[in-house]
């Protein structure tokens, strides 16, 4: 292992005696710290979303000057952001309750005898409103609105997880590939009452929605599980025979014991 002395190793400091062996110190607070960095980090998670449904759509759709917004659809979203244009609002954001898990996830730290543990991720569901813009002065502005409405929908049918090509960000360190729904019933109660409260004009739109793992939780640092072989010899067993010794004369034993053990990592 090629490191310098004093430098920080992950979970701890590194440092190097005289003689050139290396040796790596479990360091509580940075440990902690480290830990404390990667959760706020989650605050980047959705960001990092949105990025990745707009690289996926970019990268299948090929449409020149496309761009993927996900301003909200209502008056002003033409002025903002100049079409053609697909909008994914992300109008709701809430716990999967039916993938909820009781698992503790578990982590062997190298070159320490630790183990990190946390409860699983929190799966949440990132449920988005698609809609297609076209430009005002387009013939059949409708009907091209619904053609790229239509292809989007078929790009985001085409993958049941998000390709792992595309992912962005954080959503990279994610256990599993996030799952996706499109065209499944939405979390709107009316999407009448939702137009009108936008003050816009109501649109074609479907929902699509992505199922994603946030980690709230801190880690723990427990000491690494071994196991004990032990061994029960009579004090006179450091001669060679005298284990037989004792079983065919138990009257050698004398009431003394030696406790011989081994450790062993799991």
């Amino acid at each position: 292992m090629n490191v310098d002395s004093g430098a920080v190793y992950r979970w701890g400091m590194v440092n190097r005696s005289g003689n050139g062996r290396v040796r790596v110190l479990w360091n509580s607070r940075v440990a902690e710290k480290l830990d404390r960095l990667a959760r706020l980090r989650n605050n980047l998670m959705i960001d990092d979303l949105d990025k990745t449904i707009r690289a996926m759509l970019l990268r299948d759709l090929a449409i020149t000057n496309l761009k993927v917004s996900f301003e909200s659809p209502d008056a002003q979203f033409r002025p903002h952001v100049e079409p053609p244009a697909l909008d994914l609002f992300l109008y709701d954001i809430r716990e999967n309750r039916d993938l909820r898990s009781n698992e503790i996830v578990a982590e062997r730290v190298q070159y320490y005898d630790k183990v990190l543990s946390r409860p699983a991720p929190v799966r949440v569901d990132c449920s988005y409103l698609v809609t297609a813009w076209v430009g005002d002065g387009s013939n059949s502005r409708t009907e091209n609105e619904h053609r790229l409405l239509a292809d989007a929908m078929t790009v985001l049918l085409r993958y049941p997880t998000l390709p792992p090509d595309v992912l962005q960000g954080r959503l990279k360190e994610q256990e599993n590939d996030p799952p996706t729904a499109t065209l499944q019933p939405g979390r709107l109660q009316s999407i009448g009452e939702f137009w009108q409260a936008l003050g816009g004009n109501p649109k074609a739109a479907f929902d699509y929605t992505v199922t994603i793992g946030l980690q709230p939780f801190a880690q723990t640092a427990e000491p690494l599980a071994r196991e004990l072989d032990l061994e029960i010899v009579p004090t006179n067993a450091r001669l060679a025979g005298a284990r037989q010794a004792a079983i065919q004369r138990p009257d050698l034993l004398k009431g003394r014991f030696i406790v011989r053990y081994r450790n062993r990592k799991r």
